[in-house]
């Protein structure tokens, strides 16, 4: 029988994941000081990065595009289809929240996925949460810790506790502190509060 894999130690809301998964900045290259009429045009052309770049600005009413959740979620759609891995995570945090569309964690989760697929380390954290909950998913234990395993390789500090925790407990792996606490360190190391009292608790 498998045992559960904490994705937390502390409750995720499902209502609150929009909040729990940040949304990716807009792009920092040459694009994010283009005016809005260059960067609309190089969107409607079908410039997927543009395409992102918009959903950003729309998300967030900046860049001298009007905020309009649906019109960002239109955008990161665009660039999401053109296999943009930052618009199909961007876009799969707007529909597990409901925001700028109907609410859709079926679709959701098919977002993260194919982030994650392509190795974008917020995907597959997200994608960990989701497996381990069972939304927009069929629960599945061993497949949250395999995303959250990829998300902190990466470096994803969220995914690293989380790593942490299944090892100082046992969840879905075998007990093994030392690990725990490699795994509390490297989190610990970029400021992640729970990592941080996760070592003081342990004493290390």
């Amino acid at each position: 029988m498998s045992t559960p894999f904490a994705v937390l130690s502390r409750p995720i809301r499902i209502a609150a994941l929009a909040i729990v998964f940040f949304l990716l900045p807009a792009c920092a290259g040459t694009l994010a000081s283009a005016d809005p009429s260059t960067v609309r045009a190089r969107a409607e052309a079908g410039d997927r990065e543009a395409q992102y770049e918009m959903g950003c600005r729309a998300q967030h009413g900046i860049g001298g595009v009007p905020r309009d959740l649906a019109e960002a979620v239109r955008w990161y759609r665009r660039a999401a289809d053109a296999a943009l891995p930052a618009a199909q995570y961007n876009l799969g945090v707007m529909l597990v929240g409901g925001l700028g569309a109907e609410k859709d964690e079926t679709e959701a989760a098919r977002m993260f996925l194919r982030a994650a697929e392509r190795g974008l380390a917020p995907a597959q954290y997200a994608l960990s949460v989701l497996f381990d909950q069972g939304v927009g998913v069929e629960r599945d234990p061993a497949q949250a810790f395999e995303w959250c395993r990829k998300a902190a390789t990466q470096g994803h500090a969220d995914a690293q506790y989380n790593m942490g925790v299944s090892y100082e407990k046992g969840l879905g792996v075998e007990k093994d502190l030392a690990e725990a606490m490699e795994w509390f360190r490297l989190a610990a190391a970029q400021g992640e509060a729970s990592a941080i009292q996760a070592l003081e608790r342990m004493g290390k």
